[in-house]
């Protein structure tokens, strides 16, 4: 009788241990999603911020649908996308994602998925094939890009990175400028010394 009722005990024990276990990892659980529902809603008013402050020191270029080149450099853009009113997109890009690649003896392709800041602070997600074939006939590699509208969704990026990718953007916007600053000034300063007798 005593084995009977200390194997029923342990069964109890058994059963309401596992019972508290399920209980702390069902309020785990909430407690999680409910953080993530803050982390997601405040990261996404932040990016939103900063977004729209970022837009006023980026520098936006026209988004190409199809380019070509040599060595690295897409210099020859054929065709540029066009909006509703026929106007020219402009964007910055902002993250690149590798989505699949091959590599031979003969060249390479890439496609990735690339995330554009545009002019108006909006983001966009674009599809773009990238494909470099080397040449021995004039000793170069010849590259060429097709951009697509993306299928991916904005929520494939990661905001963090987003937002770091701006500020790198940002930074180097920054630099620019002020070597372009710097290089002026010592002209105007040149022009000024020039004395015509």
């Amino acid at each position: 009788m005593n084995v009977a009722n200390n194997i029923s005990k342990g069964k109890i024990i058994m059963l309401n241990e596992t019972k508290e276990i399920v209980g702390q990892i069902i309020n785990s659980t909430k407690e999680i999603e409910a953080m993530e529902n803050q982390i997601s809603l405040i990261s996404s008013e932040k990016l939103k911020e900063i977004l729209e402050v970022a837009k006023h020191g980026l520098e936006f270029k026209g988004i190409y649908k199809s380019a070509y080149g040599h060595n690295i450099n897409l210099d020859d853009v054929k065709e540029y996308y066009k909006d509703k009113r026929k106007k020219i997109p402009k964007g910055t890009l902002i993250c690149s994602l590798i989505e699949d690649s091959e590599r031979s003896k003969d060249g390479e392709w890439e496609v990735h998925s690339e995330l554009f800041l545009m002019e108006d602070g909006s983001l966009k997600v674009f599809d773009t094939y990238y494909e470099s074939k080397s040449c021995s006939d004039c000793n170069a590699t010849h590259v060429r890009s097709f951009r697509n509208v993306g299928t991916n969704e904005i929520s494939s990026f990661d905001v963090e990175l987003i937002i770091q990718q701006v500020l790198i953007q940002l930074k180097k916007r920054q630099s620019t400028l002020e070597e372009r600053k710097g290089t002026s000034n010592e002209r105007l300063e040149k022009l000024r010394t020039i004395r015509i007798s």
